[in-house]
């Protein structure tokens, strides 16, 4: 684990190897985290000041609360590690994890995202109670030219950006 890594947790797909390197300290590894958010509603307004201006402090919504049918899930079975910079990159973070996930979808698979983020691989993260996993893409891509999905994507679906991920 780099220091200052970011780890991209990536879904809609199965790596069929443990761990495939880029160079320049990008890889991708094969990991698991279930992420899932379910989505209540809440039938009294917030508390407000006596002006009806928003608490400085706000405090939750006050109950009853109610399950909504719903909420969303994602199953992400690979993490791509970042370093915190790239030699000849002088791009900000988000852009770098958006250009080569743009490349992933391009020459591999479109319908893989990134639905979490995190400062830890995903597998160390779960042993850190206090600590907070980001969402990174939440909203799943439609992509309906694909009609089958193989139960595990193999190394070689990643040899053309294996040999041409290149910063220099």
């Amino acid at each position: 684990m780099e220091k200052g890594s970011v780890y991209l947790g990536l879904s809609g797909f199965v790596p069929a190897f443990d761990e495939l390197d880029f160079g320049d300290g990008i890889v991708l590894k094969k990991t698991y985290a279930y992420i899932f958010s379910t989505t209540m509603a809440a039938f009294t307004p917030h508390p407000t000041n006596a002006d009806g201006t928003a608490l400085k402090n706000p405090r939750p919504t006050p109950g009853p609360w109610v399950a909504v049918d719903g909420g969303f899930s994602f199953y992400i079975h690979a993490e791509l590690q970042v370093p915190p910079s790239i030699k000849g990159v002088a791009l900000p973070m988000e852009a770098v994890l958006d250009i080569i996930l743009g490349l992933i979808r391009m020459y591999v698979r479109p319908e893989i995202f990134a639905p979490a983020i995190s400062p830890m691989p995903f597998l160390i993260a779960k042993d850190h109670p206090n600590f907070t996993i980001s969402s990174y893409e939440v909203n799943p891509r439609h992509t309906p030219f694909v009609v089958e999905v193989p139960e595990q994507t193999p190394a070689e679906s990643f040899e053309y950006l294996q040999h041409h991920l290149k910063a220099g």
